[in-house]
C-alpha cells in the first residue's frame, strides 16, 4: 500500500475540521433555537395561569356551558375550550387546581371577553347557574 502524501493528509485534516465546524454550528443552532421556543411557550402557558387572558376583546359573545354534577375539572377545561372560550385546556385546568377552585355543576352563561379568573368566579358559584343542575348520570346512555 502507497503511504498518503503530505499534501493529501493536509486536505484530510482540514477537511473533517470544516465538517466538525459545520456540524457544531447546526448542533448549537437547535439548541438555542429549543430553548428560545420553550422559553416562549413557558411565557404563553404562565401568561395564560397567571395573567389576564381573555379569547376575545369586549363585547365578546355569550356562551352558556353545562357543567354536571360529577365532571371532572379537565373534561370542563375541555368544554370551555372547544367552545372557544379558553387558549389552553391545559393551562385552565393548571389554574383551577393551583387556586384549589371547586366548580359547580349547573348551566353558565359565560363571556368569550372573560379571563380565567372571572369564568372561575362565575363557575365556583351554583348561585351563578341559570338551569337546574343536571349529573352525569342522568345524561350517559
Amino acid at each position: 500500500m502507497a503511504k498518503k502524501s503530505s499534501a493529501t493528509r493536509i486536505v484530510l485534516k482540514f477537511t473533517g475540521t470544516l465538517l466538525q465546524l459545520f456540524l457544531n454550528i447546526i448542533l448549537y443552532t437547535a439548541i438555542v433555537l429549543l430553548v428560545v421556543k420553550g422559553g416562549q411557550e413557558a411565557y404563553t402557558v404562565s401568561y395564560q395561569i397567571f395573567g389576564s387572558a381573555p379569547m376575545e376583546t369586549e363585547p365578546g359573545h355569550t356562551v352558556n356551558l353545562e357543567i354536571l354534577d360529577g365532571e371532572s375539572d379537565y373534561n370542563i377545561a375541555s368544554k370551555l375550550y372547544v367552545s372557544k372560550m379558553i387558549p389552553s385546556k391545559y393551562s385552565f385546568f393548571i389554574k383551577t387546581k393551583l387556586t384549589g377552585s371547586e366548580i359547580m355543576p349547573g348551566t353558565y352563561e359565560l363571556n368569550t371577553s372573560m379571563d380565567y379568573d372571572a369564568i372561575l368566579n362565575m363557575i365556583t358559584n351554583v348561585e351563578n347557574s341559570i338551569e337546574e343542575v343536571k349529573s352525569v348520570e342522568d345524561v350517559s346512555p
